[in-house]
């Protein structure tokens, strides 16, 4: 039984009126510059600028990286890298909350564990770029303005306005919720999971490394109401 999603690469695409569109070219380009093999960035994501994680606390539950960026797994017999971070809440020892959310189930791993409706929340202040139903679940795509995208997929629910290259004109706001958690359709296994991603310069093929920043990030309480519009 493995931690996180095994199929995350796979690009998604939008079904946008029965067409079938890849969801990486509705995706926000900046300034197009790699930031180099390892795909890690140092620069401070907006000093002033409010970041919160993914997913908020639970019954006193932080939210942890459950499968870490550029992990190896099998997608359709090749080997592929993991693109992004799945986040999931931490058992404190493999007993901790098995009987409600038991290991080998969708709502569990050994290690990990994911509540039904957990809410999603953007992790900055926010143009909603793309959003809408991909064969990988839900998808969201934040365009936080210059250098900075985060991408958000497996959701069971989305709280915020189908749109493709921002033409819905919704915003949101840091910590208000976009979603709830679900897992991939095309998982067999069908844990659990947020799969969460932050693009540095680019679109997907920029995705970069978000556990050091996300070190540095406030872990909030679940926002109460939607996502705001305007």
């Amino acid at each position: 039984m493995r931690d996180a999603d095994r199929g995350s690469v796979v690009l998604p695409v939008m079904l946008v009126g029965g067409t079938v569109v890849a969801l990486a070219a509705m995706r926000p380009r900046n300034l197009a510059t790699d930031v180099g093999s390892g795909r890690s960035s140092s620069e401070d994501p907006g000093i002033g600028s409010l970041w919160v994680w993914p997913l908020p606390r639970w019954n006193g539950y932080t939210p942890a990286i459950s499968d870490g960026f550029n992990s190896m797994r099998t997608v359709q017999g090749k080997q592929v890298n993991h693109l992004g971070v799945d986040v999931m809440y931490p058992r404190s020892n493999p007993s901790d909350q098995a009987d409600r959310y038991p290991p080998r189930t969708k709502h569990g791993s050994r290690n990990h564990f994911m509540p039904d409706a957990t809410p999603v929340l953007a992790v900055r202040d926010a143009k909603v770029w793309s959003a809408g139903l991909t064969p990988r679940g839900y998808s969201v795509v934040l365009d936080h303005g210059p250098p900075w995208a985060s991408y958000f997929t497996h959701l069971s629910e989305m709280f915020v306005q189908p749109t493709q290259r921002g033409q819905s004109g919704q915003r949101v706001r840091a910590g208000d919720v976009i979603g709830h958690v679900g897992a991939d359709p095309l998982d067999g296994e069908g844990l659990m999971h947020l799969h969460f991603e932050l693009w540095y310069r680019g679109a997907r093929e920029a995705a970069i490394d978000p556990a050091p920043l996300m070190a540095t990030w406030v872990v909030a309480p679940a926002r109460v109401e939607l996502v705001a519009s305007t």
